[in-house]
């Protein structure tokens, strides 16, 4: 797994694509439903929780669905870690 992929809780994966520190956008293998709590486990921050917002289907393939939300509880070391790894 790279420092990108998130393993989440339940199964499945996903990874990173946008974030402002606040808000959050992954490519995901599953979907989940709004107001669901999505909890993901990252190298280098370890467990991360996103309240969804959304998701909706991209494309056929292993990320498939566009997940939306807003991050709970993360500290400014997680967030930093965070904003530097998303997509330029």
């Amino acid at each position: 797994m790279s420092s990108d992929e998130w393993a989440l809780d339940g199964g499945g994966q996903a990874v990173l694509v946008d974030t402002d520190g606040h808000f959050v956008t992954l490519h995901s293998s599953r979907a989940f439903p709004p107001g669901a709590t999505l909890v993901g486990r990252v190298p280098g921050v370890e467990v991360l929780r996103v309240k969804v917002r959304g998701s909706a289907k991209t494309e056929a393939g292993d990320m498939s669905f566009c997940v939306k939300g807003r991050f709970i509880n993360l500290t400014r070391a997680q967030r930093a870690y965070l904003t530097s790894r998303a997509a330029p």
